[in-house]
């Protein structure tokens, strides 16, 4: 089966976003069966011309060689389809981007071991791995702070594991 063929679906609603990159050149699209560590890459070679209305989503399919057989026919994967590449891109966890009245903002600790409240602009959203773009704002060096409300607890406990309140917390 070389080339091969993968169909799935995106969203209606990311019909234009995909348009406006198709028309700049080629689509990169990765697919990768779940049982696999390597994913295969390939190009968009197709867009449907109608949506699926029972669904809300758009027919593609992406082509790839295929050369070392790792995708069958029928076979379920994960298909990742990358529009673009930003090099100097900052990536943080979308939950570290906090909003606040003077705009969004994530703590970094600074040189000297603190955190620090530093304001930035997200200027996009990975849906699928829940990452932000920040792309004013925090450096490339800046170490994210983060708090979790497991490390919250855990800070709380006493030296005997009983909580703030005197409850044994295990």
């Amino acid at each position: 089966m070389s080339p091969i063929n993968v169909t799935f679906a995106i969203p209606e609603a990311q019909l234009p976003e995909l348009k406006r990159y198709m028309a700049q050149g080629m689509i990169q699209v990765e697919a990768q069966p779940p049982s696999d560590a390597h994913a295969s890459e390939g190009h968009i070679t197709f867009v449907d011309n109608a949506v699926d209305q029972t669904t809300g989503t758009i027919k593609i399919k992406g082509s790839f060689a295929n050369a070392d057989h790792s995708l069958w026919p029928g076979q379920y994967v994960n298909v990742i389809v990358t529009l673009t590449v930003d090099r100097n891109a900052i990536v943080v966890p979308a939950a570290a981007v906090q909003a606040g009245p003077d705009g969004d903002y994530v703590y970094v600790i600074a040189a000297d071991q603190r955190a620090e409240l530093r304001p930035v602009r997200e200027t996009g959203r990975d849906g699928c791995d829940g990452r932000s773009l920040a792309a004013r704002g925090r450096q490339p060096r800046d170490h994210q702070a983060r708090h979790d409300k497991d490390e919250r607890d855990k800070d709380e406990r006493d030296k005997d594991g009983r909580d703030k309140d005197g409850r044994h917390k295990g």
